[in-house]
């Protein structure tokens, strides 16, 4: 006798299958100058552009520059950490009128930023934009300057969302308006 699986079940599993992690998520991605956005961001596989390697972390996972290098702009939508090791020189140096990294993360976590140099000699608008409501934004060990605009600009569109920002041993220099937007 074959056992017929009921169709509610399947469409089920189904649905619930399209609300997990992608299959490429993972705890801990890399970036490195040789690396190739095509690659699964592993250590021996890195991307080359931290917006790639953003993309493919798990939710509250980490970043890892390898090398020295630049790793472009960044919009970051969900709690990650972005490292840059000691001694090792992750740039962000974004287009003409753009930020440097755009956070617009909603949930709850951490957004940390850790030995990170943004520069905006190339016509950048602001280092950093905080856009998000109800995450913590921890930004260390970072050098911001040469914004158009400002280095960093905290304005949480959601004033209900608790939203804090730690700011630590970060040099915001030479900016056209504010060095840090409250």
């Amino acid at each position: 006798m074959r056992t017929q699986i009921p169709f509610v079940l399947i469409a089920t599993a189904l649905a619930c299958s399209l609300a997990t992690t992608p299959a490429n998520a993972r705890a801990r991605t890399f970036v490195a100058s040789y690396g190739s956005d095509s690659n699964p961001c592993t250590f021996l596989s890195p991307c080359r552009n931290f917006q790639q390697a953003v993309n493919v972390t798990d939710l509250g996972g980490e970043v890892t520059a390898i090398d020295s290098a630049g790793f472009g702009p960044i919009i970051i939508t969900q709690p990650v950490t972005i490292t840059s090791p000691p001694g090792v020189e992750a740039g962000i140096v974004p287009g003409v009128g753009s930020d440097g990294i755009s956070i617009t993360a909603a949930a709850h976590g951490v957004v940390q930023l850790r030995g990170l140099t943004l520069d905006g000699a190339s016509g950048g608008a602001s280092g950093l934009t905080y856009r998000g409501g109800g995450i913590r934004v921890e930004i260390i060990d970072c050098v911001i300057h040469n914004f158009s605009l400002n280095g960093i600009v905290l304005a949480p569109e959601n004033l209900l969302a608790q939203s804090t920002a730690l700011i630590k041993n970060t040099t915001v220099s030479n900016n056209g308006f504010e060095g840090i937007l409250p």
